[in-house]
């Protein structure tokens, strides 16, 4: 399809014309040039997230200039619509000085769809300058919806190079497994339900919430359709131990969703499982593996360290409380700790805005339903 064709253009005086764009390659094809890759700003996770309420609206500068693009998810609340950029909007190096007219043709969409307020999350780098940015523009800091901290694997070496990069005791473990003949394969949608109730037991073992399966199927089949999902199963003895959903835009891989059963843990299948998706990431063409969620405060006490001002927090090293066990597992394969510069909200309805906060502190799963669901 033809650009022109694919793409309607609003009538807004400026240089560089914000665009909606229609189409799924086009749109992909952008947001792979401005970033590489976003999985959460796909054409794919777009058409995922309407099936659980949201609308989407894909915005873009002229195919000319495109350093800024964002994919808006829209909302119903019951005090009227909310718009959100999931780990968006995608900014390529150099490229703010468009960012302030762009985002004024994302506020005339949002209050022609009524909503009363915007909430962005860039998957850009903790910075003050960005952060005074934002604030210029009219942002206010929020309360962030995707993790802001993650580890990031650099793929753009060799598997020796790789290996060598692991914890000691993690490369020990992905040698017991092999040894002791568990064995990972990349299977398909038949295996969905299986890796269901890995999810399930994983929840159940270690306090925390998933979505119902349908959820999961859906997923499957909104990104399976563009080569953006892939399941990963560990088996011991024939049988399932460990699973993996794997995501994958452009050359960046997530890690978002993992499972595994309390049975043969010994055996360290979960380990394995790991190792082999980093592998098939990287033999996918992939140059990143994003492992999705680590404390923030491991990158606080990274950026002490680098300063000579390190101090422990250790009334957060419990590993049953919020992200540090799941944090112990993943730092065993290496990688850099990166946090984002955080969530922002431009508010267009101060009332409703502060009635929002009201509610969604006193009746917590409001939030989580309108935004985690779906």
């Amino acid at each position: 399809m033809e650009l022109s064709a694919a793409i309607q253009t609003p009538t807004v005086p400026r240089t560089a014309i914000p665009l909606v764009v229609e189409d799924g390659e086009i749109w992909n094809a952008l947001i792979c040039q401005i970033a590489g890759g976003n999985i959460l700003q796909s054409f794919e996770w777009g058409t995922f997230k309407s099936r659980f309420g949201w609308t989407p609206l894909r915005v873009a500068l002229s195919p000319q200039s495109t350093p800024v693009a964002a994919q808006v998810l829209f909302r119903w609340s019951p005090l009227g619509q909310i718009a959100y950029v999931p780990r968006g909007p995608v900014i390529t190096p150099g490229g703010e000085a468009a960012l302030a007219d762009f985002l004024a043709e994302l506020h005339r969409l949002a209050r022609q769809r009524g909503a009363f307020f915007l909430k962005i999350e860039p998957e850009l780098p903790n910075d003050r300058s960005l952060d005074a940015r934002f604030r210029t523009l009219g942002f206010q800091p929020a309360e962030p919806v995707q993790p802001r901290s993650t580890l990031l694997l650099d793929l753009r070496t060799d598997e020796h190079q790789l290996l060598a990069q692991l914890n000691p005791r993690t490369r020990y473990n992905v040698g017991l497994a092999t040894r002791r003949g568990v064995s990972v394969q990349i299977t398909s949608e038949n295996d969905l339900p299986v890796f269901y109730q890995l999810l399930v037991e994983t929840s159940q073992r270690h306090h925390f919430p998933i979505h119902p399966y349908p959820y999961y199927r859906a997923l499957w089949r909104n990104l399976a359709s563009g080569g953006h999902v892939h399941l990963l199963i560990a088996r011991y003895q024939s049988e399932v131990l460990s699973g993996a959903l794997l995501l994958t835009m452009g050359n960046a891989a997530y890690y978002m969703y993992g499972g595994s059963s309390s049975r043969h843990r010994n055996s360290k299948p979960s380990d394995l499982l790991q190792w082999e998706a980093i592998r098939w990431a990287r033999r996918a063409g992939c140059a990143s593996y994003d492992l999705w969620g680590i404390p923030d405060e491991v990158c606080q006490q990274t950026r002490e360290r680098t300063t000579g001002t390190y101090h422990m927090h250790r009334e957060h090293e419990d590993p049953s409380r919020d992200l540090w066990g799941v944090y112990y597992f993943k730092r065993g394969f290496g990688g850099r700790p990166v946090q984002y510069v955080g969530a922002y909200d431009y508010v267009y309805s101060r009332p409703r805005y502060w009635l929002w906060h009201v509610l969604s502190r006193h009746i917590r799963p409001l939030y989580y339903r309108l935004y985690r669901s779906g």
